[in-house]
């Protein structure tokens, strides 16, 4: 059963240190970086700090947040599914209250 964390902490709390301090305890029991899924808001500064605690060069990892690590699976596993090929982009904000109110509008659904 794989280990899951959730943390949890106010601003400049030491929560992204806590789990750069986790990451190396995972590798160093021999987990390897590629079994290690690292979610967080802000990637480029965990990567950074990662690369920065391990010096010895962890490049292979994925850094991410939720939304990003979703369209990694869903482009990885295109060919399982109906999505477009060769891809897909998101959308969101203004574009997508427009979309959906537009779908709905088709379907007789009332968004609001």
């Amino acid at each position: 059963m794989p280990e899951v964390y959730l943390i949890e902490g106010g601003y400049r709390t030491g929560k992204t240190d806590y789990l750069i301090k986790k990451f190396g305890g995972l590798l160093k029991k021999g987990g390897l970086p590629e079994e290690i899924l690292f979610i967080h808001p802000r990637p480029k500064i965990v990567r950074k700090r990662i690369e920065e605690f391990f010096k010895n060069g962890y490049t292979n990892l994925f850094v991410d947040t939720v939304s990003g690590f979703c369209k990694y699976i869903l482009r990885k596993y295109s060919d399982l599914s109906n999505f477009p090929k060769p891809g897909f982009r998101t959308i969101s904000g203004l574009e997508e209250r427009l979309i959906i109110k537009k779908l709905s509008k088709n379907k007789n659904i009332n968004i609001e």
